[in-house]
């Protein structure tokens, strides 16, 4: 959908890592 990824580009700039958030939101959550 063009609407959706216009929306994301929009909500997450072009340097936004999103396996390394993944990465480091699973870190922060395991004990």
């Amino acid at each position: 959908d063009e609407a959706s990824v216009s929306t994301f580009s929009f909500t997450y700039p072009t340097d936004f890592n999103l396996e390394r958030f993944m990465r480091e939101h699973d870190g922060i959550s395991t004990p």
